[in-house]
């Protein structure tokens, strides 16, 4: 008898954050806020949610990931759209590069996390609605694209309340 999904992706709404796979939390990582002379970056916490996917470069989340990279997610474990949470907390691990390319939305700075072999995630600052800085996982991938970066941190376990 086959195992019920943990989540239908297919009728959750988008803004749902689905629950890191080990610990159970909602948060995956935290970025610790960041200054330069040219770069200001706020901290926050990073949220996988169900997303949506509405075709290549758009859409976020796991929806996104899985439409947009599941055939190459397959060498990395991934056999359905359940396994997407895992494959991101295996990159939002603490010691993992945090890069920033320049790439500026209407949002802020995205943020790429770099896992060396394991892989790459796009993080996008947003707002929630008590106006608290976060950071959401647009997308994840296994093929590491060559990119001019400046690193800006590495990630870090999030700090106790």
């Amino acid at each position: 008898m086959p195992l019920e999904p943990l989540f239908d992706y297919a009728i959750l709404d988008k803004e749902v954050c689905v629950p890191h796979p080990v610990t159970g939390l909602l948060s995956y990582g935290y970025i610790e806020p960041y200054s330069s002379r040219n770069l200001t970056l706020p901290g926050g916490d990073i949220y996988l949610r169900v997303g949506k996917h509405h075709g290549f470069s758009k859409g976020f989340g796991v929806r996104h990931i899985w439409e947009g990279h599941g055939h190459e997610l397959v060498s990395a474990g991934c056999q359905t759209i359940e396994d997407v949470p895992a494959f991101v907390a295996g990159i939002l691990s603490q010691g993992a590069q945090i890069l920033c390319e320049g790439y500026q939305t209407r949002d802020g700075y995205r943020l790429t996390i770099v896992r060396g072999a394991k892989g790459v995630v796009i993080l996008s600052p947003q707002l929630d609605a008590a106006g608290e800085n976060f950071y959401s996982v647009v997308t994840a991938y296994k093929v590491l694209k060559k990119q001019s970066a400046m690193k800006v941190g590495t990630l870090k376990a999030k700090k106790a309340p």
